[in-house]
């Protein structure tokens, strides 16, 4: 499943993971929001991706075989680091809740 980290800020970054983020003509791009709509009942409906802007090139790919060995982020979870380190951070299992995780509820050991 796809997962794009987006540098919230100098020391975060918050992951979009989910079919919906797989590259295309339109995504990656800093023009896209997330959409959630609620019913009048209060439950909220399937989300979608809306991409406004131009797709930017990603600064780098992390290859299937790398991110087989990596701890993945929950969709929308927040983790500290900066993207030159996602590598490291994501390998030494610090996008889970054994270190970094700012926000977000980690994914569970299904082994």
């Amino acid at each position: 499943m796809p997962a794009t980290p987006f540098k919230l800020d100098s020391h975060h970054l918050v992951f979009a993971v989910g079919q919906d983020f797989y590259a295309s003509a339109k995504f990656p791009n800093p023009d896209s929001s997330l959409v959630d709509i609620a019913a009048e009942d209060g439950i909220v409906l399937p989300s979608f991706v809306e991409k406004n802007g131009h797709r930017q090139k990603p600064i780098r790919r992390i290859s299937a075989s790398q991110k087989s060995r990596m701890t993945i982020p929950n969709h929308l979870e927040i983790v500290e680091g900066d993207l030159n380190q996602i590598e490291q951070i994501l390998s030494s299992g610090e996008g889970s809740s054994s270190g970094r995780l700012v926000s977000g509820h980690p994914r569970k050991n299904t082994q």
